[in-house]
């Protein structure tokens, strides 16, 4: 039994950490599209121009950050526990915001994955249902993950996970001048207006 226990938990866990890994680096590589679906988020439950676009900003560089964090930790069985429940507080409530898209259909696409793949609202919502599934074998049997990364060199992959995710950000972002520009002077405009 507890084979299957450790093929099941170690299955899951792969498809939660692939899921992750490719769905935070297609945002992190594009904080400003991320960042525009933000704003229909925002837009869609009537709080448009609550946030400035600098925090949309960081916020889309944050969640993006921590989706290909958790992911990283999740494919190295780093800190297992934590993780694990990190990960399933974090698909309880994507799976909670896809199942209110599936429904009312206030935004067209979830912005997931980014431009890279597009899903619809029913889509997305059977994709978070069964990572949330495979979020619960592994926060149920976190122990079960195979390390790849001993204990004390585990610090090493988690700061070289977040700098990553920042530095790829910030170079799409200096990559993109005139978009800048454009949240800039857009910024600048509804603080006028």
């Amino acid at each position: 039994m507890n084979k299957f226990k450790s093929y099941l938990v170690n299955t899951c866990r792969a498809l939660l950490a692939l899921t992750f890994i490719f769905s935070g680096f297609v945002k992190a590589i594009d904080p400003l599209g991320t960042q525009y679906k933000i704003g229909d988020y925002l837009e869609a439950v009537g709080l448009a121009g609550s946030l400035p676009d600098w925090v949309q900003l960081l916020v889309s560089i944050g969640l993006s950050g921590m989706e290909f964090t958790l992911g990283v930790l999740l494919l190295l069985a780093i800190q297992r526990r934590v993780v694990s429940k990190m990960t399933t507080v974090f698909m309880v409530l994507m799976t909670a915001v896809t199942l209110w898209l599936a429904i009312g259909e206030p935004i067209q696409d979830c912005g997931c994955f980014g431009d890279a793949i597009r899903l619809t609202n029913m889509q997305t919502f059977g994709k978070n249902v069964v990572l949330l599934l495979a979020a619960l074998v592994v926060v149920r049997y976190p122990l079960y993950q195979v390390r790849f990364i001993s204990k004390t060199n585990q610090w090493i992959a988690i700061y070289f996970t977040i700098i990553f995710t920042l530095v790829a950000s910030a170079l799409s972002l200096y990559h993109l001048p005139s978009s800048i520009s454009v949240l800039i002077i857009s910024d600048r405009i509804s603080v006028r207006g």
